[in-house]
Parts: C-alpha cells; sequence; structure tokens
C-alpha cells in the first residue's frame, strides 16, 4: 500500500489538532508550533499537493496565494486549516464502512493509496491494521486471484466499476459450456470474513511449473467456484455471498479433486495390473511350453521297443532299458524344475498385487473388485498348470515302465506260476 510522506505528515498534523471535526474536505484547529511541527508544516507547503492556511496575529498566510511559508511562527500558537484534494494525494473517510462503499477502486481489487479512517483512527498501511481492515485486504487479494483464474474479464460493462469475471464451465445435461459472471462488488457485509487466496496461488503456480494435472486442477476450482456463485440469492452481492461461504469452495473444490484423483489412480492402477497379469500370464504359460520338445521324446522311446525286438539282441536290449531310464531322468528333472519355477513366478504375483491391496485399502476402494477378479484369475491359472505339470510327471515313467515290461516279456518268465508263487508266501 502506498503511502506518500506528505500524506503521513497530514495525518500526524491532524491527530495534533486532536482529531477535529471534517468539514466538508477541510479541518481546522489551534496548534502551538514547535520546531518538529514547523518543519513539517514547511515540507508540506513546498510539496502543494494540500492547500494549507496558517494564521497568526490576524495575519494568514495560504498556499493558494503563492505566499512565502512563514518563519516566524516557532513557538507560538498557530490556527491551521488544511484542505484535502481526496485524490491519490491523499483521502479521508468517516470508517471502514464509508470506505467499502465509497471507492471503487476497492471492488477491483485495489487499495486506495493515502487512506485514512477517522473513527478508526487508521492509517490504511502495512503497519497499522485491525480485524476489519484485514478483511477488506483478503477481499481485494480474492479479487485479484480470482482475475488471474477468470476465462476473461467483461470490460465493457466495467468501465471505472467492479470487475465482471467470467468462468466458462462445462453443463451437466449435456457436453455444451456456459459463462458464469461474478461482479466483484464490495458491501460491508464481507467485514468478518478473510478467506485464504493459497489454494488459488498454488494452483497458479503449479500452472506456471507445467506440472501435470494443473489444467485439470484449474479447472475443478472453476466449477467449485460456479457452483456457489450460481447459489447466491438475489438479494445479495454474488461476490459478498461468495466471500462468506469460501469454506465452502474449498471444501467442494477437495472433494471434486480427490474424486478425479481416484478415479484417475483407478484407470491408472487397472492398466498396471492389466499389465501385470499379462506378464506373468506368459511366463507361466512358458513354463509348460518349453517342456513341450522334451516330452516328444516319449512317443519315440516307446517306439523303439518295435526295432528292438526285431533285432533280437540281448545287449540291444539293455541298452534299451538304459536310454529309457535316462529320458525318464531328464524328462522328470525338467519337470521337477518347471514345478519349481511356476511356484517362484506364483510367489512373485502374491507379492506384486500385494502392493495394490495396500493402496486399495488405504485409497482407492474401487480397485478391489478388479484385484479380486485378477488374482483369481492367476490362481486358477497357476492350479490348471500344476495339474498338467503333475499328469507330465506321471507320464515320464512311461519309457522306465515300458522297459521293464519289456524286459519281463523277453525272460520268458510263466506269470501264472509267479503269481501264485507271491500269493502262497504271502498267504501262507
Amino acid at each position: 500500500m502506498l503511502i506518500s510522506p506528505e500524506f503521513k505528515q497530514v495525518v500526524e498534523l491532524y491527530r495534533q489538532l486532536n482529531r477535529p471535526e471534517l468539514v466538508g474536505d477541510r479541518f481546522s484547529g489551534e496548534l502551538l508550533c514547535l520546531n518538529e511541527n514547523k518543519g513539517a508544516l514547511e515540507n508540506l507547503w513546498s510539496s502543494k499537493k494540500f492547500d494549507l492556511e496558517i494564521s497568526l496575529d490576524d495575519e494568514t498566510f495560504d498556499t493558494e496565494s503563492e505566499e512565502s511559508f512563514p518563519q516566524d511562527i516557532a513557538n507560538k500558537n498557530i490556527n491551521v486549516s488544511v484542505s484535502l484534494p481526496q485524490n491519490e494525494n491523499g483521502k479521508f473517510y468517516k470508517n471502514i464502512r464509508h470506505w467499502i462503499a465509497s471507492s471503487d477502486s476497492l471492488s477491483r481489487g485495489s487499495l486506495t493509496p493515502n487512506t485514512y479512517l477517522i473513527d478508526d483512527n487508521l492509517l490504511v498501511d502495512d503497519s497499522e491494521q485491525s480485524a476489519d481492515l484485514s478483511c477488506v485486504i483478503a477481499a481485494c487479494n480474492l479479487i485479484n486471484k480470482l482475475g488471474e483464474i477468470a476465462h476473461y474479464h467483461d470490460e465493457k460493462m466495467t468501465s471505472g466499476g467492479p470487475f465482471r469475471l467470467v468462468f466458462v464451465v462445462p453443463g451437466k445435461a449435456d457436453k455444451s459450456f456456459y459463462p458464469v459472471v461474478l461482479e466483484t462488488l464490495l458491501s460491508a457485509e464481507i467485514l468478518g470474513y478473510q478467506p485464504n487466496v493459497g489454494i488459488i496461488e498454488n494452483i497458479m503456480q503449479e500452472q506456471s511449473d507445467n506440472r501435470i494435472h494443473a489444467l485439470e486442477r484449474i479447472a475443478t476450482f472453476r466449477m467449485a467456484l460456479a457452483e456457489i456463485i450460481k447459489n447466491a440469492p438475489s438479494d445479495k452481492e454474488a461476490f459478498v455471498y461468495l466471500v462468506q461461504h469460501w469454506d465452502e469452495v474449498l471444501d467442494s473444490f477437495q472433494k471434486s479433486w480427490e474424486s478425479y484423483i481416484n478415479g484417475f489412480s483407478f484407470q491408472k492402477l487397472k492398466a498396471e495390473i492389466a499389465e501385470k497379469q499379462a506378464g506373468f500370464s506368459q511366463k507361466m504359460t512358458d513354463v509348460v511350453a518349453s517342456l513341450s520338445a522334451k516330452l516328444f521324446s516319449l512317443p519315440i522311446t516307446i517306439a523303439s521297443v518295435a526295432l528292438v525286438e526285431k533285432q533280437g539282441s540281448e545287449l540291444g536290449n539293455w541298452f534299451y532299458v538304459a536310454g529309457s531310464l535316462l529320458t525318464t531322468y531328464l524328462v522328470f528333472s525338467s519337470i521337477k524344475i518347471q514345478e519349481k519355477n511356476l511356484e517362484n513366478i506364483d510367489k512373485s504375483c502374491i507379492l506384486a498385487f500385494s502392493e495394490y491391496q495396500d493402496k486399495e485399502s488405504l485409497e482407492f476402494s474401487g480397485i478391489q473388485a478388479e484385484l479380486k477378479i485378477v488374482v483369481n484369475s492367476l490362481k486358477e491359472m497357476v492350479s490348471n498348470l500344476n495339474g498338467v505339470l503333475r499328469l507330465y510327471r506321471w507320464l515320464s515313467w512311461i519309457p522306465v515302465v515300458t522297459s521293464i515290461t519289456f524286459i519281463l516279456y523277453k525272460s520268458h518268465i510263466h506269470w501264472a506260476c509267479l503269481i501264485d508263487y507271491i500269493l502262497y508266501r504271502f498267504l501262507y
């Protein structure tokens, strides 16, 4: 707030005169002119910003006649009269309500320079503030910040008057947009309210820094503003209503923003979960697919029986048995390794999705159903693959069983006698 040294001297002079009644734009009174008073008066006289009149011993001096400042006034009682220009050089207002009602600049978010409030004996600057003055300053700050986030100012309708700030927001019924107009007209009803504009400052800073979601954040705030502005009753100024319900704006914005972020995070988590699901599914499928080549050796081993039978070589028979044992061992070992790999993949899957379950419990309740479907699907896949691996494990024994059966067959053992002997040994 700009305050000139000359205006401070005028206010100090007014106080020394015991704050006399202001008649029009003029005040006057009697003063003992000490040396320090004389210097201030002489400075005001030479500045020519105020009309001064000094009377002493029936002699009058004034600035309008462009007379020189009277020097022989030190330590004498003088009558001083000051006429205020009521412009940027200085204005006196009866009280803060008179100031709000009379100053057009306040409705444009600008504090009038060189302002003095008589009833409050308050010079409007940063060092002297009352609770009511703080409310006016907060309202002006709000006007300035709203001007920064408004889509545009309707200047044609506000020549010298309050701003008409226009916010373009989407409609609910369709995809069209419509303007919400806020006229920043102040009244004494703003006293008692100090809206905090910190949230707007943060939003504008995020936008200047090109932060992610900055545009969405400012759009959400505009919609929260528009809702409160539209709710203003017809008998109350919309801006005054906005100031009085500023906390509702902040609360509505916070809820809307959390809803947007949760929705965005939900979609992001769904994409991440789907990506992880595809990755784990591929790994699990590879576990079984890698065994396919090895399983082709099983029918080849079984078919070798026909070749061995034709040769009729005793040595060839035992080579066949050794080959069958080796085939079973290799296939069985591979299956055991893949079972272990599948177990490790399953554990990694549980660990990976537990992170999203923790997030869900804290923030994103909507992700629970998605997680349940994905986790149950992967569990079912693990169960099916374990069943396939168990079948492969049993099939891996076919070469050994086939070779043993072939050797027993070639040994010409009388099976009926052998069985009868075994039963006899166990039963008797």
